[in-house]
């Protein structure tokens, strides 16, 4: 009786695990925002916020060569993993964060006249060698991404020849 229920306890545990394993999977802990757009960085550090950002950019969208030289962008530096959930959950400083310590990098376009809003992953050195890189994916965002960047401040609609 109860070697079956310490397996039952086992298996719990687990699924808890492998869950919170895979939820933390889903976000990035912090989503640092800088660029010309901002008077000083601005961090998103609401976990929930962020994986919902996230779950609205994985809608592929595509724009011609050139199209967003000319377009106002915020940087973003996102910061995935379980180091920064542990940092965070130390009490770390999100003042001490730079954006040069990301696991990964963004932009995100706020839409301009009929233009729509972006996200764009930025380009990664490919492993095919030195100096030859994996082109950014360029997504879609979805209105609830749209909301969690509002909330967080940013502007997500700009008028044209602003």
């Amino acid at each position: 009786m109860a070697k079956r229920r310490n397996v039952r306890l086992l298996g719990a545990a687990t699924i808890i695990l492998a869950s919170a394993l895979s939820l933390s999977a889903a976000g990035p802990r912090l989503i640092l925002v800088t660029g010309a757009l901002v008077e000083r960085p601005a961090v998103l550090e609401n976990w929930e916020d962020n994986v919902r950002l996230m779950g609205a950019v994985a809608n592929p969208a595509s724009v011609g060569p050139g199209t967003l030289v000319d377009r106002p962008f915020y940087s973003l530096a996102l910061f995935w993993g379980p180091e920064w959930a542990e940092y965070m959950n130390d009490g770390g400083s999100v003042a001490a964060v730079k954006p040069e310590q990301a696991s990964q990098h963004a932009r995100f376009y706020p839409a301009v006249g009929a233009a729509p809003a972006l996200f764009v992953f930025e380009d990664q050195p490919g492993a095919a060698g030195h100096g030859v890189r994996i082109a950014g994916l360029v997504r879609a965002i979805d209105r609830p991404g749209l909301d969690v960047l509002a909330k967080a401040g940013l502007r997500v609609r700009m008028d044209p020849g602003r």
